[in-house]
């Protein structure tokens, strides 16, 4: 059994904060062997969620959370810590009393004022209301923060920015500037390391292990919080997932995260496509929660997640998210683990709505995204791939239950271990493209392709692929093609 295949070339070219430009080229190659694909389900047995129980939809990796109520504009101190509200000609903050805390006018700059609510709590929810001019980045978000709003009667208009929005630990002070070498190589499913001095470290810290072992150039590494520290050994509250090597210059590095911030029923309005910033530009966040949102024209990224732990996307709108050869409405990058992205709609235009990567040359370099979930979302007209990972990249991925409509490519993921179950493809060029020269496990099925060109491209092995329906002419049941 053949099939006849594209394969792509994608050359990239990427920056130090891990954007890239792609150089698309398809060669026709005839009567590729099927059989050559590798149908045993053993290795897939490694990946976090099985089988079973994505078929069952009761994986805890897909359960669904709870939404975050999004308040209400009455006055009261259950709802909110502070409330800013544009009254007319003023913007107000007060307290969950009713006490006015400053008042400023409305207009020039509305970002001082939410900066004061920041600053004035420790934590809790800042209620915003009303239609806020931001031209000048907030820049101090913290832990234990709930920004609210009420949808339809709260948005940032943010269409005079220059510069990221909500920058949160973009100037690496979250990451401590000196490394501590390992005193002995470290290996894969270990949790504890030897290092040459843990004087610096103690129960409780993020630290970031990298070494200079790299795939495509770009190098490896993951976040681990420690456990316990005794003498020159570090014990981690869970295992390694790569080997690290004296050899390869492997070292800690300790990292200061801020944890559990939401943000909630807000509309967020940028400057324009083709516009080189970001409205978030996150580092070093854990339990990071962005749901019931709208974010519309915004060039380089709507949000761009990087070493973050724990975070979930749900409920959102992204519009007219697009830079050439850039944009992304969510961008997951470097060290990043158990990433959710569910129950959105993306459309109107983007370049690649959902992408995985790395970068080089800071701090935060080091490491590829791990365990990644796309659940139930909606994709509409992407010019070029709707979900996307560059070459250096590990997964797990999962992609279930979503719709992609008008895009120019579907999926396309280089090097990543992926389960690609129960999506639909309507008027893609070309639905499923996979990618790369590592060694990955795949498993797809349960898909279906109506009004295509091409259904699945494939260029690596290791795969599993069944009862993908490809507009009711054939069906793909494991290694053979079945003729309708």
């Amino acid at each position: 059994m053949f099939l006849s295949l594209f394969l792509c070339t994608v050359a990239l070219n990427d920056t130090e904060s891990s954007q890239a430009a792609d150089d698309i080229k398809f060669t026709k190659i005839e009567s590729i062997p099927f059989n050559t694909l590798n149908v045993d389900l053993g290795p897939l047995k490694n990946l976090k969620s099985t089988l079973d129980s994505i078929l069952n939809k009761s994986s805890s990796a897909i359960s669904k959370s709870s939404p975050i109520p999004a308040g209400n504009n009455e006055k009261d101190p259950n709802n909110y810590s502070v409330l800013v509200s544009v009254n007319k000609s003023s913007v107000l903050v007060e307290d969950a009393k009713g006490n006015i805390i400053s008042k400023r006018a409305a207009g020039s700059d509305d970002a001082s004022a939410i900066k004061e609510a920041i600053n004035i709590i420790d934590q809790g929810t800042i209620l915003c209301i009303g239609t806020f001019h931001i031209n000048s980045p907030i820049d101090n978000l913290k832990s234990d923060i709930c920004l609210s709003g009420v949808p339809g009667q709260t948005i940032f208009d943010c269409s005079k920015m220059k510069t990221d929005v909500f920058p949160c630990g973009c100037g690496g002070s979250g990451y401590a500037a000196m490394t501590t070498p390992l005193a002995e190589d470290a290996a894969k499913g270990s949790s504890v390391i030897k290092v040459s001095d843990a004087s610096g470290y103690k129960e409780g810290d993020f630290v970031k292990l990298v070494d200079d072992e790299s795939i495509t150039g770009f190098k490896k590494g993951e976040i681990h919080r420690i456990q316990k520290v005794q003498s020159k050994e570090i014990i981690f509250e869970d295992e390694l997932q790569d080997d690290y090597t004296v050899g390869n210059s492997a070292n800690i590095r300790r990292l200061n995260l801020s944890s559990d911030i939401t943000v909630n029923g807000i509309k967020f309005i940028g400057p324009g496509t083709e516009t080189d910033l970001s409205l978030f530009g996150l580092f070093l966040l854990k339990n990071f929660r962005f749901v019931n949102n709208e974010v519309t024209d915004f060039g380089r990224a709507a949000i761009y997640l990087s070493d973050s732990l724990e975070s979930s996307i749900e409920n959102n709108t992204f519009e007219n998210i697009f830079m050439t050869g850039l944009g992304y409405s969510v961008a997951v990058t470097n060290a990043c683990n158990d990433i959710q992205i569910r129950d959105n709609r993306f459309k109107v235009k983007g370049r690649h709505y959902i992408t995985a990567g790395a970068g080089t040359g800071t701090r935060s370099s080091g490491g590829f995204a791990r365990n990644i979930k796309v659940i139930n979302n909606t994709f509409e007209n992407c010019l070029q791939e709707a979900i996307n990972s560059h070459p250096p990249f590990v997964g797990p991925i999962e992609i279930i239950g979503n719709k992609f409509e008008s895009c120019g490519k579907g999926i396309e993921i280089s090097n990543g271990n992926t389960v690609i179950v129960d999506n639909d493809f309507i008027n893609c060029p070309l639905g499923i493209q996979l990618l790369g020269d590592e060694t990955r496990e795949h498993n797809i099925h349960s898909n279906e392709f109506k009004e295509y060109k091409e259904k699945i491209l494939i260029e690596t092995s290791n795969m599993t692929m069944y009862g993908n329906i490809c507009n009711g002419q054939f069906i793909v049941k494991r290694d053979e093609v079945e003729f309708l």
